[in-house]
């Protein structure tokens, strides 16, 4: 019994320190806001050229800020950084690019489902719907809008077609 004592107490000493050692870990990868978590991302996988807009769904802590990356030359590729809020500030979770600034790029969904979707439409485009689910939309300079989806299920994007909807609720075509 004299040798379970203090080996219980080292196994507890090694899973609070195990147990700070993470919270520091997680309070020093917060920012409070999502665009400074951006700013602060140690290897991106896309260079943050300028920073669009941020969807707040506060609900359930997420946020994503929508910007312009390069490709092939500055401002030509739109991207999506996904972040999570916790006790501590916005942390980040993913990355991706959603697709290049031009007509040829419109229509099409990235097809993530569970978590999100996101795209890019004509601007003629007013709405875009997936069964239910209505997105959010943000109007670019280049006479693009940018479509996002939040928690759309993976069975959402198989069962629905998404539709580009005018002012006048008109599908609008090869959007």
């Amino acid at each position: 019994m004299r040798r379970l004592i203090p080996s219980i107490a080292i196994l507890v000493l090694v899973m609070a320190g195990i147990f700070i050692y993470l919270e520091l870990d997680k309070k020093n990868e917060s920012f409070t806001t999502p665009q400074e978590a951006l700013k602060n991302i140690k290897e991106p996988t896309l260079e943050v050229n300028d920073m669009i807009d941020t969807i707040f769904f506060e609900d359930d802590n997420k946020a994503f800020v929508v910007f312009y990356t390069q490709i092939d030359k500055p401002k030509d590729y739109i991207a999506l950084a996904r972040f999570n809020k916790n006790k501590y500030g916005w942390i980040f979770v993913d990355m991706r690019g959603v697709g290049h600034i031009n007509a040829f790029d419109t229509g099409d969904s990235s097809g993530i489902g569970g978590e999100y979707d996101i795209g890019l439409a004509q601007s003629e485009v007013a709405k875009v719907r997936l069964g239910i689910h209505e997105a959010e939309l943000i109007p670019l300079e280049e006479d693009i809008v940018v479509w996002l989806f939040h928690n759309v299920s993976p069975e959402d994007l198989k069962e629905n077609e998404l539709l580009f909807l005018d002012e006048e609720g008109k599908i609008v075509e090869n959007s």
